[in-house]
Order: C-alpha cells, then structure tokens, then sequence
C-alpha cells in the first residue's frame, strides 16, 4: 500500500480551511471590518497557487511511484475525465437555480448569447465562479505532463515561467491568464518532490528557524507593491504551509478524509455557501459576525455530509462517480 504524505496531506488541509474561510463573505458587501478585507485579500494570493503547487508535487510521485510515463495517455485520459464531468455536471444544474435567485445574488447570469458562449470558453465566468480552477488545473496538468520531454535546464524553465507569471496572456477567455500565472506553481512542485524525496533534505529545507525567516520576509514584503514581489509572498507562503505541515507531521483521522476527497471538497463548499449567504445575509439579514462562522462551517460540513452520504450508498459505478466528483 502506497505510503501517505502527511505534510501534503496537512498541507491540503490548511489549504481546505484557507479556501473555505476565502469564500466565507456575503459576495460585495462591504459593511464588515477592514481587517476582514485584508485576510481575505491576502489569503486569496496564495491560497490557489498552494493547490497547484501539490498538484505539481503529486504529479510528480505518480510518474515515481506508479510509473504513469509508461501509460502516460490513460494517466491523462483518467485526470481529464476525472475533471471534465463534475465541472460539467455542475455547471448544468447551476443554471437553472442561478437565474431563478438572480434577485439575490450579486453575480447576476443573464442567459443571452454572449453569456452562454462565455460559460463554455472562459471558466471565470461560469455558473459557479470557482470552477475556473478545473479547467486551468487540467490544461496545466498536460503540459506539465509533457513538459518533462523539453529538454531544457530547470534554472531556465523557472526564469521563463517567472517572466509568464509576471507578464501573463490577458485575457479570461480559455483561462489563458490563469493558466500563464499558476503553472509556475505546478513545476516547482514537481520539482519539490524530485529534491525531497530524500528525508534529510526534507529536515534541512523545512527547519523552524527557516520558516521564521520567511515569515519576518512576508511581513517586509506586504509593505512594498511590485509584481514579482507578490510572486515571492505566494511562494514564500507556500514554504510556510508546507513547512509547517511537515513540523506537525502527526496523523488524525480526518487528514486520510480530505485526502481522499479533496477534490469534492472543493467542488461542493462554495455551492453550500452560497445557499447560506442567501438565507443569512439577504433573508434573514443577520450581522457579518454570525454570518462568517455560518457561512465556514457549512462550506466544511456540507461536502463531508457528502462524503458520509456517498461512502453508505456504496455506490460502485465509475461513472455515476466521476460525474459527481468522487
């Protein structure tokens, strides 16, 4: 049986509560404190790019572990349908609710042509805004994939995507800008797995008075607002969730849960939050305070109802799950 990471699967979880605690706002409201803009704010810099970056290191052990260059087109041909038919899926059911609450939300779908055409080709303004992260994840997944055929020096990939991170393709439509920012992530992490897979590199790189360092850098960095200083706070988090995974290192239960499932997690949170963010904050019209705790804990409690549900209906078709994400 293949061995568990734990500081990848610590580093999920963070990542978990960072994305759901992004997420757990009224959409345009302004009227909580400024330090709560600033949280988010920050968070949303890196909390993505974390996820790429494991996207990478995994990638990565597969083509180790499991030897997937062998059969590298079903590794592809399982990754695609594994995203295609979820985002698919929801993005179809999302319509339908999304026009018949339009007085309720503040991303309005208006089902003319143009809006139709840009739910298909450009990810960020689907149904569900979050998804833009499944089909820029899968055209990065590929050419990561094939990017080890490129014979060409790790230092001068990195220059190359620092410079396609800073001065990326603008514009939405295919995710091209998405895509030219986080595939710098993706290779690095692949890169990550190649120089930890030794244990004592692992101990050397994520030392306590490291990762104390790169916070006191951070807090320097915040202070000054030039694009390839941004690119060093996204990278230099991404240190410091990883680091932090591995110095926690002890298993619970829960870890094995997120792990295996971290992809529904995903998929379904917002959706549960957004039902709460109409109930709480545009029908019941409760303070800030009591609708940010609501608004977290279902974007957790949701999906894992999900995930208990599932794992008792024992449903066994592959395809029924792939469609649903599992």
């Amino acid at each position: 049986m293949e061995k568990k990471d734990k500081m990848i699967q610590w580093g999920y979880f963070i990542g978990l509560l960072l994305v759901v605690f992004g997420h757990s706002h009224p959409l345009g409201a302004t009227y909580y404190p400024k330090y709560i803009h600033k949280i988010i704010e920050f968070i949303y810099y890196f909390h993505m790019p974390l996820f790429f970056f494991i996207s990478g290191y995994l990638s990565e052990k597969s083509k180790v572990t499991k030897n997937y260059s062998i059969e590298s087109k079903i590794w592809l041909k399982k990754k695609i349908s594994k995203l295609i038919y979820p985002y698919i899926l929801l993005t179809i059911l999302g319509i339908f609710p999304k026009i018949m609450l339009s007085n309720y939300t503040t991303d309005k779908l208006n089902m003319n042509f143009i809006a139709i055409i840009k739910i298909i080709f450009v990810p960020r303004d689907s149904v569900w805004g979050h998804l833009w992260f499944i089909p820029t994840l899968l055209v990065i997944i590929i050419v990561g994939s094939y990017s080890d055929k490129i014979k060409i020096r790790k230092g001068i990939v990195i220059i190359l995507l620092i410079l396609l991170n800073i001065f990326p393709i603008y514009t939405n439509w295919f995710a091209f800008k998405d895509i030219s920012i986080n595939l710098i992530y993706f290779i690095l992490g692949k890169y990550l797995y190649e120089f930890l897979n030794k244990e004592e590199n692992r101990k050397k790189i994520f030392s306590k008075k490291y990762i104390f360092l790169i916070v006191i850098l951070v807090l320097i960095l915040l202070n000054f607002d030039l694009k390839i200083l941004k690119l060093g706070i996204i990278l230099s988090m991404i240190y410091i969730i990883l680091g932090i995974s591995y110095i926690l290192g002890k298993k619970i239960k829960i870890l094995d849960i997120i792990d295996n499932n971290i992809f529904v997690l995903y998929l379904y949170g917002w959706p549960f939050q957004a039902v709460i963010e109409i109930v709480t904050n545009k029908i019941l019209h409760w303070k800030w305070f009591l609708i940010f705790p609501s608004m977290f804990l279902i974007g957790l409690l949701g999906p894992l109802t999900l995930i208990k549900i599932h794992s008792i209906m024992h449903i066994k078709n592959e395809r029924i799950n792939r469609i649903l994400g599992f």
